[in-house]
């Protein structure tokens, strides 16, 4: 039950909101998945940027006269690039036929390869230059060689569609159903370019018209959807391709059609009856051409008993897509088939206006709501289109659906209000548009915060000021009781801080946990603010459930100026010696005797001085600082040990020597009669061992017979033993 309490505060003042409500994050994530795509990667050219070498450059722009010259001269002609690119590659890549055969007269390696594994071959291949590939592979170029990714220059010629050279190469000994690491085969490389000539050339030679891709098992007929070519879709149908084969993610070769806008080959598709209404996929052709905004193949789908009603795998249909991408005309189209499916309830509880107001889109807003679309139906989290508006900042869509009747108090599943929203992700457009039409300063959520505590949360110091401007209540408690200055403390925001002072904000409000701002500054060490809440009244000796004071938690984490600030406060704000100077105040001398003292010593239920906690914690700043004023050094905490056991215990010898100057009580016993140098042999600390033997430490044993040295010994600090068993032997 502790825990629920603790993850609810968590909540209350913004902790990482993100994490546990999806309306709360910057980044959440799109409910509407992005469109499938084809992945077929093409084969990366030669460089375009040449090394500065001779022969490269030489080769480069097709200079023979200048190539035989430098060769003359006896340049390599095997010399690398960085990227083990030679002569030959870049002539060949060029298609400077006299170029690449005076370097094979000379004897250029002709497969050569380089950082990638490709030949000049393969780049010949590339481009599409016939004489050349005649002409290596005539010298013993390798047909079947394979580039990093295991493509082929059969397959590099195929993705230009170089018909000439496919019919050479396959000619020459070419596997037409070679397949590189994923299986990517020539004919997919063709189809995607589009080329019919090349597609028949490796259909007539063997290749296979359904093969699947290793990873997105996508067929060739997948490619040539996505090229737009009709006659390479024509080919692959008439020599048997499956006209509903589904790639892994259950996307159709009609879908990929309707995902690129290829109306010609929709209408061929159809023709051959492709499938329409296949549902495997995350989303149907429909869809497709809804969400890329294709409004030619939108309507021709519809024209062909497309149903506009249907739902992808997470529940939303062609209209929450248009909608979700701002495609209008689509949207208009797919509403002028039914208005009632504006209605439609699709992933996360959301309507097509929830997403059309998401993303701003507010042409698709305006459309919807012409068509009747419910203005506060709320989602999964009761987010009506106006909290979506509202919180990513679409201040025209917002002030449409005030303008249609949308209900400025609705509130989410925790509470929030559209004001709650605007605030928390500091859109002041949105804001402003809120509160002059009306929105409540003072609605709270399920945690009673109220806008003004969710804004100072997130830090957005522009909405919190306008907020405050527009008198907003600064000591509403949440319901823990926190008021937002103390969020402001907690987040060192001095802007935001000062501002609620000047609103009249209650400095010394405690939450339920007994702390004051005084206590968060302290903390935290925002000496700034602490210097703020000082000036408008803020107390001191003011104390938390625990009995901590913000003089304790600034020791504890070490925050020394604000030590300082706090000493000198005090001493300020002591009630009998004000009274007493007040009383003498037309005695200047004595005026000057009368000091402030500081209660430094004051303990928490654990018996814990801010100086205990600033030794425990080895602030060796804060300790001399408080040693200086005055703190006492002798206290006992749990255990009956001192401040010099915990400083000996922790192996700290600047402040073991500042307590001890002090006059701490060197020898003075724990519940188990341990010494100071008890602690400090037992762990090893010699240089606490030292300033303690100094001081005239004693050795005594403890509960357990056990000596300094025998602690030190039995637990096998050496240089601890030896230095005790010298000293006290010679005493």
């Amino acid at each position: 039950m502790v825990h629920k309490k603790v993850f609810l505060f968590l909540i209350s003042i913004g902790l990482y909101m993100h994490s546990i409500y999806p309306i709360y994050g910057h980044n959440q994530q799109a409910l509407v998945p992005l469109d499938q795509t084809i992945c077929i990667l093409k084969s990366p050219p030669i460089q375009s940027h040449v090394a500065p070498i001779a022969v490269h450059l030489a080769a480069a722009k097709g200079d023979v006269v200048r190539l035989r010259s430098l060769i003359a001269d006896g340049k390599n002609i095997q010399v690398l690039d960085e990227n083990k690119i030679t002569p030959l590659h870049i002539a060949a890549a060029k298609g400077h036929l006299l170029c690449v055969q005076e370097l094979i007269n000379v004897g250029a390696k002709i497969n050569v390869v380089d950082s990638l594994g490709r030949t000049p071959l393969y780049f010949a291949a590339q481009n599409g230059h016939l004489a050349i590939i005649r002409e290596l592979v005539a010298v013993g170029a390798t047909i079947r060689s394979a580039d990093y990714r295991g493509r082929t220059p059969l397959h590099l010629a195929a993705e230009g569609g170089k018909s000439q050279c496919i019919h050479y190469l396959i000619q020459k000994g070419a596997y037409v159903n070679g397949f590189d690491e994923d299986q990517l085969t020539p004919l997919h490389c063709a189809a995607l370019s589009g080329s019919s000539l090349s597609i028949e050339a490796l259909i007539h030679a063997g290749a296979k018209v359904e093969v699947f891709t290793k990873q997105d098992k996508f067929t060739p007929l997948h490619a040539a959807a996505q090229s737009g070519s009709v006659e390479a879709v024509r080919l692959l149908v008439r020599n048997h391709a499956n006209l509903n084969a589904i790639s892994r993610d259950g996307l159709t070769p009609l879908y990929c059609a309707a995902q690129y806008g290829n109306l010609a080959v929709l209408k061929e598709l159809l023709h051959y009856k492709a499938d329409i209404h296949a549902v495997e996929g995350l989303n149907t052709p429909l869809h497709a051409a809804a969400l890329n905004g294709h409004l030619d193949c939108l309507n021709l789908l519809l024209k062909e008993r497309g149903n506009s009603s249907i739902r992808n795998k997470e529940r939303n249909t062609p209209l929450h897509l248009a909608a979700y991408y701002g495609k209008s005309d689509c949207l208009q189209a797919l509403i002028a088939v039914n208005e009632r499916y504006v209605q439609l309830i699709g992933a996360k509880q959301r309507t097509p206006l929830h997403w059309a107001a998401r993303l701003g889109h507010i042409t698709c807003v305006d459309q919807l709501i012409e068509a009747g679309a419910a203005i506060n139906v709320g989602d999964f989290h009761n987010k009506t289109p106006l909290h979506l508006s509202a919180f990513y900042g679409h201040d025209g869509c917002l002030t449409t659906l005030l303008k249609a009747g949308a209900n400025l108090h609705a509130t989410t599943h925790i509470g929030f209000t559209p004001l709650h929203m605007a605030t928390k992700s500091s859109n002041i457009k949105c804001l402003k548009i809120f509160l002059e039409a009306g929105a409540k300063l003072s609605a709270v959520d399920r945690f009673k915060n109220t806008p003004l505590h969710v804004s100072v949360a997130f830090q957005n110091i522009d909405a919190s000021l306008e907020l405050i401007k527009a008198g907003a209540p600064v000591n509403i408690p949440n319901e823990w009781g926190i008021i937002p200055l103390h969020i402001a403390a907690r987040e060192g925001d001095l802007i935001t801080l000062q501002a609620l002072i000047k609103a009249k904000s209650k400095v010394n409000t405690a939450k339920k946990s007994g702390a004051t701002a005084m206590h968060v500054v302290a903390k935290r060490g925002h000496l700034a603010c602490l210097k703020e809440l000082l000036q408008a009244g803020g107390k001191v000796r003011v104390y938390n459930q625990v009995k901590e004071s913000p003089l304790y938690l600034a020791a504890a984490n070490g925050h020394l100026d604000c030590v300082e600030a706090l000493i000198e406060a005090d001493q300020s704000q002591d009630v009998i010696t004000k009274k007493i100077k007040n009383k003498f105040q037309d005695q200047p001398l004595l005026n000057k005797v009368i000091k402030n003292k500081a209660k430094l010593d004051v303990a928490n239920q654990f018996n814990e001085t801010p100086l205990y906690a600033a030794v425990k914690n080895e602030h060796i700043d804060c300790v001399l600082l408080l040693i200086r004023h005055g703190a006492k050094v002798n206290i006992k905490v749990k255990g009956g040990k001192t401040l010099l056991h915990i400083a000996a215990e922790n192996g700290c010898a600047v402040c073991a020597r500042a307590i001890i100057g002090a006059k701490a009580n060197i020898n003075a016993l724990d519940h188990y009669k341990n010494t100071p140098l008890h602690l400090a042999a037992q762990n090893g600390h010699t240089k606490v061992v030292q300033e303690l033997i100094s001081a005239g430490a004693l050795s005594k044993k403890n509960k357990f017979d056990g000596t300094p040295a025998y602690l030190a010994l039995q637990n096998g600090h050496i240089k601890c033993y030896e230095l005790l068993k010298c000293y006290f032997n010679h005493q």
